[in-house]
């Protein structure tokens, strides 16, 4: 953690600013060992391994952050060679490098930090903020970094000051929350007059479909361990992408296949992603684990999120079909 991140840091709950009482281990300008306190009322909140903690111990904390052990890498356009993440990143907020620049961005939902790169790369600031112990591959693959903080918190409690960002960013993690609305709320403060805000959501799908057949399966994945969800999917994902790919090419019994591959989870991205043969099965496993796993995936409809930004007396509020869902974007007034 950047020693001058400390100012911009306070307690959940109390809104006190946190000062740095200790640094145990520091290598160049991170402090990567210490202790944050709370003055008045001598909380603690601990830093390790370059990011400060705000979030106890927990089975759910933990376990969605598991896979990213296998997958640290897989999805950062740098390394892969792609700019998938890049063209969805600018596509779904609308937003351009040139506009990024020196702003400061709080990203909620980091993951392994697929984003976190495209907004440093653009020359932003970057407050990358998850609730799983994924903010260790983050951190792994980005930092040290002078423009960037990786943060353990809650999005029902962050640990930071009102109004401080430019823009805040949240794909792909509003529905693994438990209470989806309260978790847009609750970005809302953080944006300061006249910033931006950018989130997106799953799709609620009237009909079955080959995006969810996941729900079929929930019920009993995600309350199995999820090494053995991990092993099951692994373990059938190179024989059965053959064959998902081989249904997609029988349009004249397109009603049947679309029936089968709608009851057996395959999140294939061939042909749709640039990537070699071994990454689209790697692709496949990583998202089709994510979307059996999870304890919560509450999707949501165009008119739920739209409600929730005009709720939020937002302007400029767009809400349009995105290659994840939906996605949201508005102004905040200044």
């Amino acid at each position: 953690m950047r020693h001058q991140a400390v100012q911009t840091f306070v307690l959940p709950g109390t809104g006190n600013e946190l000062e740095l009482k200790q640094v145990d281990e520091k290598i160049g300008d991170e402090i990567k060992e210490g202790v944050l306190v709370e003055p008045s009322s001598s909380r603690v909140v601990p830093i390790r391994n370059f990011i400060p903690r705000f979030v106890d111990d927990s089975s759910y904390r933990m376990k969605f952050g598991w896979q990213w052990e296998s997958f640290r890498q897989l999805q950062i356009d740098r390394i892969n060679g792609t700019t998938i993440s890049s063209k969805r990143f600018y596509a779904g907020t609308g937003w351009s490098p040139e506009e990024l620049r020196g702003q400061r961005i709080l990203e909620v939902g980091c993951g392994a930090g697929r984003f976190t790169q495209v907004m440093l790369d653009a020359g932003a600031e970057v407050w990358s903020l998850d609730y799983s112990n994924v903010v260790d591959a983050c951190w792994t693959n980005h930092g040290p970094h002078p423009n960037l903080t990786v943060v353990q918190g809650d999005v029902y409690a962050m640990p930071f000051k009102k109004g401080f960002f430019d823009k805040v960013f949240c794909f792909g993690v509003l529905q693994y929350t438990p209470d989806v609305k309260r978790a847009f709320m609750s970005l809302i403060d953080f944006i300061k007059p006249g910033g931006k805000i950018a989130v997106d959501v799953y799709r609620k799908e009237k009909w079955p479909s080959r995006w969810t057949s996941k729900y079929l399966w929930r019920p009993l994945t995600k309350r199995m361990p999820e090494e053995l969800v991990f092993r099951i999917v692994k373990g059938y994902m190179p024989w059965w992408l053959p064959i998902d790919n081989k249904l997609e090419n029988l349009p004249f019994i397109w009603r049947f296949t679309n029936l089968i591959r709608g009851i057996v989870p395959c999140w294939n991205y061939t042909g749709a992603l640039p990537l070699p043969e071994k990454q689209i099965l790697e692709w496949a496993i990583l998202d089709t684990f994510n979307s059996l796993s999870p304890k919560y995936d509450q999707p949501q409809t165009m008119g739920d999120l739209r409600s929730w930004f005009d709720e939020s007396k937002l302007s400029d509020i767009e809400v349009r079909y995105g290659s994840n869902g939906i996605v949201g974007t508005a102004r905040r007034a200044a």
